[in-house]
């Protein structure tokens, strides 16, 4: 467990249901330091900035093995503009990072998930994560 970027304890985890950041955050936030909770603390306040779990090379431990887009075709006039959603599996993931790319840049334009139709035309919207896996969809400018 690292602070500030200063080394405070480290524990070998050998369940696997325990190797996710929740489990840390948790395991903290009851004052058991990597430990066992103390059942004596009633309350207890932790703010976290963000939490990445790595190993001990500084590799991360759990990426990204799904990509999905919440639509796989969006048809609109020139002007219109439209959210896509992505969602990621495992939520656990530390590198959550996705790339939106188009096709056809005359047709349609993206950015962070927001498609803007621009012409008539088809274009296709891809969003790319970090460790290279692709979803998308098609857009119709009428």
């Amino acid at each position: 467990f690292y602070y500030d970027d200063n080394l405070y304890y480290t524990h070998e985890i050998t369940d696997d249901g325990l190797k996710e950041p929740f489990y840390i955050l948790l395991n903290l936030a009851l004052g058991a330091s990597g430990g066992i909770p103390d059942p004596e603390i009633s309350e207890m306040e932790m703010i976290v900035d963000y939490i990445r779990v790595t190993t001990l090379e500084g590799e991360l431990v759990t990426e990204v093995e799904e990509i999905t887009l919440d639509t796989n075709e969006y048809r609109g006039y020139a002007g219109a503009v439209k959210k896509v959603n992505a969602s990621l599996l495992p939520l656990a993931a530390q590198d959550r990072t996705i790339t939106w790319t188009t096709s056809d840049p005359t047709v349609a334009t993206v950015d962070g998930g927001y498609v803007r139709l621009l012409k008539t035309g088809t274009a296709i919207i891809t969003a790319k994560t970090a460790n290279g896996l692709t979803s998308s969809l098609r857009v119709i400018c009428n």
